[in-house]
């Protein structure tokens, strides 16, 4: 079924995807794969998601992640630095680094030879690579849901 590993279902990027669904499979096999099949562990996984949602200003996103987040162990205090775009450096630094790598590809457009060489130290190439298709794959979802004005449903708040 395609979108049974969705948080959101039908509500979320699906409803767009539906009016192209051969598109709709492929992207929902590379968001299944990043999320669920990767080398990316669950707290780092939506560390960077959060930090997408953030860069990208996207409020379905940041909701429907938010507290994913916290229940893979992601502490309070690196989710509010995410949210508002705060300082890092006193984050874990695989968090940091993270964090860093989604701000510097979605604000600046460019990563730095330092940042690439921490991140690389830190993640080795398979994460590296898989950590930067999760950036470019919710950066896709951002759009979309942005595109297509995806509301929160109602009662969930707009942080």
């Amino acid at each position: 079924m395609l979108f049974r590993s969705s948080l959101a279902g039908l509500c979320g990027p699906g409803g767009p995807n539906l009016h192209s669904p051969g598109a709709a499979v492929h992207l929902h096999g590379l968001s299944r794969y990043l999320r669920y099949e990767s080398s990316l562990a669950p707290h780092l996984r939506e560390v960077t998601i959060l930090a997408v949602a953030r860069e990208m200003d996207q409020p379905f996103e940041w909701a429907a992640h938010e507290a994913v987040a916290l229940r893979e162990g992601v502490p309070a205090a690196t989710v509010e630095a995410i949210r508002t775009r705060g300082e890092v450096s006193a984050l874990d630094q695989r968090d940091r680094a993270a964090v860093e790598l989604a701000r510097a590809l979605l604000a600046d457009h460019c990563v730095d030879a330092a940042l690439y060489a921490s991140a690389l130290e830190l993640f080795g190439e398979r994460t590296l690579v898989e950590l930067v298709m999760l950036i470019g794959n919710y950066a896709s979802v951002a759009v979309m849901l942005t595109a297509f004005d995806v509301q929160l449903p109602n009662g969930q708040d707009n942080r």
